[in-house]
């Protein structure tokens, strides 16, 4: 696929949500719809996947709604899952 963006996005790696929850970006995901929009696939703590635009997955915070979020980005990169032992 080729889209901005998506030679940064790190499948198995995790993402905080600007809210604070903690995803593992599972892989990537044609829209039947819109063939020019891939989809980023992620799951959260409890096992469910969600599913969300690419760009959407790397825009910035919406300032104006959310000022005092403590990152500039929807989701931000913390590094590899690492499996429990």
């Amino acid at each position: 696929m080729s889209c901005i963006g998506f030679d940064t996005l790190h499948i198995g790696g995790q993402y905080r949500h600007f809210k604070g929850d903690v995803y593992t970006v599972i892989g990537a995901a044609n829209d039947v719809d819109d063939m020019n929009s891939p989809l980023v696939v992620y799951m959260d703590a409890s096992g469910i996947l969600w599913a969300r635009r690419l760009s959407d997955f790397m825009s910035e915070v919406d300032r104006e709604k959310y000022p005092d979020a403590d990152q500039d980005t929807r989701f931000k990169y913390i590094g590899e899952r690492v499996e429990a032992v």
